[in-house]
């Protein structure tokens, strides 16, 4: 019996000592998690950088009612070292250093932390804490956002700073939702850290290929150059040709055009815009040719071009410029001054036929831009190796073949209607026929510019332009290496400065 007492005594008293012990450890733990927290507080107070990831990191973690998401227990969780694992990988596999995302002092925290009893945890382990916690958490949003969005904010504004540069012109670039970022932490909170950014990585064809070719390079400028077409590619969701559509596709860094068929593709080089003119990028449809097209020269042009020879009749004589006014009446070049036009009181266009600018062809789509596609009366400038020399619109190398495949012509087909389109734009026909109405009409210039009318096209064909220095030849899908006449990939890499 008195062993029993001594039993039942001795037991309570545990008891006591157990509760005792219990809410001297919650005691800790809050201050150990107060510590942290004014810790964490510290790192956001003295982090500078500035991408809008790291804004909004910090804005997450300056709400009290957020919780930790690596450390909520006062040590790194699982889920911490998993994604660990996979960003290490991750990161490398895109072309970035780990060094810029923290990666080995996240590392080294794990691992000090792991073995720490947190029943006895010192100073510089709840400063370890609190460093894992905002890194890992910075690394995350940077990663999870740069794949889904890209590295660079708001390329269209950033990029286009720079000498004029339509990086990223009307292309219809994605961005982040205003509460990107709160949910992306929220998954990790909820432990779905990996899973959300699986779900971010770029799932498209072009991007596997750029990414598996960086994989196997190891030169230095060939690597900078896949890096900066890999992140052009994560910026373009929706704006890329289909397999199964009949479209075109300029790149401007190559200096190329392609008209591609689901089974044919008729390749061309054309003449894009200079440097201080360049051509934006952007996507449309292709809706009409026009045949033997006036040339309305823009404002810009007339003022800053035109304008001096204000007064000089042999001038606009020689270039078969006309002047019109606002009710169209049509001018003496003689009687408008050079203020006059640099004013742009009135409307300077080029004649139709041969010697106008855009050539005998014209190809229109609706932009913002006033860009088109069009033929050129100086051929030999698609023998030049750099053919950046246009005011912005696109000068093709083919242009009979071109509108041969927008109209849906054929040369067996259609012998008669290809015949009138040759007479129209100077070419000799093949067939009796239309050559029997050049012998009889050759002589007027007007009934020869119109022997084939402007015609819709039907339906209207995509018309991508873009700008890519690594991108497949839709003639085979293999990647290929053009120039950057623009300097855009310097651009680039500069704005990615960050992340290499």
């Amino acid at each position: 019996m008195l062993l029993l007492a001594v039993m039942m005594v001795s037991g309570c008293g545990n008891g006591q000592d157990a509760n005792a012990l219990s809410e001297q450890r919650e005691r800790q733990y809050a201050l150990n998690s107060r510590l942290l927290s004014e810790s964490l507080g510290q790192f956001i107070s003295n982090d500078k950088d500035s991408i809008a990831a790291d804004n909004a990191l910090r804005s997450y973690y300056s709400d009290s009612t957020n919780v930790r998401l690596w450390t909520p227990e006062l040590m790194p969780t699982i889920q911490a070292d998993s994604l660990l694992r996979v960003l290490e990988h991750s990161i490398v596999r895109a072309g970035f250093s780990i060094k810029s995302f923290r990666i080995n002092q996240i590392r080294e925290d794990i691992d000090s932390l792991l073995p720490v009893n947190t029943d006895s945890l010192q100073p510089t382990h709840i400063e370890r804490l609190a460093r894992l916690e905002y890194l890992l958490s910075k690394a995350y949003l940077r990663y999870t956002r740069g794949q889904r969005f890209g590295f660079v904010d708001n390329p269209e504004k950033r990029l286009n700073r720079a000498q004029e540069a339509c990086v990223a012109s009307d292309q219809h670039i994605e961005v982040p939702s205003a509460d990107f970022a709160t949910q992306t932490l929220k998954e990790a909170a909820n432990g779905n850290a990996i899973g959300f950014l699986l779900k971010c990585e770029p799932t498209a064809n072009l991007y596997r290929q750029l990414e598996q070719k960086l994989a196997e390079t190891t030169e230095s400028t060939a690597r900078q150059r896949l890096i900066a077409n890999m992140e052009r590619e994560r910026w373009h969701h929706t704006n890329r040709p289909r397999n199964d559509e009949k479209y075109v596709l300029v790149n401007v860094a190559a200096q190329q055009l392609w008209a591609v068929n689901p089974d044919t593709v008729l390749q061309m080089r054309v003449v894009c815009g200079a440097r201080r003119t360049k051509t934006p990028l952007m996507q449309g449809r292709l809706n009409r040719v026009i045949v033997n097209p006036y040339w309305y020269i823009p404002a810009k042009l007339v003022r800053d071009e035109i304008s001096p020879h204000g007064g000089d009749s042999a001038y606009f004589a020689r270039h078969h410029y006309f002047i019109t006014n606002s009710d169209n009446d049509t001018l003496n070049p003689r009687h408008v001054s050079r203020e006059q036009l640099a004013a742009n009181r009135y409307r300077v266009t080029q004649h139709r036929g041969a010697g106008n600018a855009l050539g005998r062809l014209k190809f229109n789509f609706d932009n913002s831009y006033s860009v088109y596609l069009h033929d050129t009366n100086t051929p030999n400038t698609f023998q030049r190796a750099d053919r950046a020399l246009s005011h912005g619109c696109v000068r093709v190398q083919r242009p009979y073949d071109f509108a041969c495949f927008l109209l849906n012509l054929d040369e067996e087909a259609d012998k008669e209607t290809l015949d009138k389109l040759r007479v129209a734009i100077g070419q000799q026909p093949k067939g009796d026929k239309e050559k029997e109405w050049l012998e009889q009409n050759g002589d007027d210039p007007k009934a020869v510019l119109n022997r084939f009318p402007n015609k819709a096209v039907s339906p209207n064909v995509p018309v991508y332009i873009i700008y890519y220095t690594i991108y497949p030849n839709p003639e085979d899908n293999m990647l290929q290496t053009w120039g950057d006449p623009y300097g855009y990939d310097t651009l680039l890499l500069k704005a990615l400065k960050p992340f290499m």
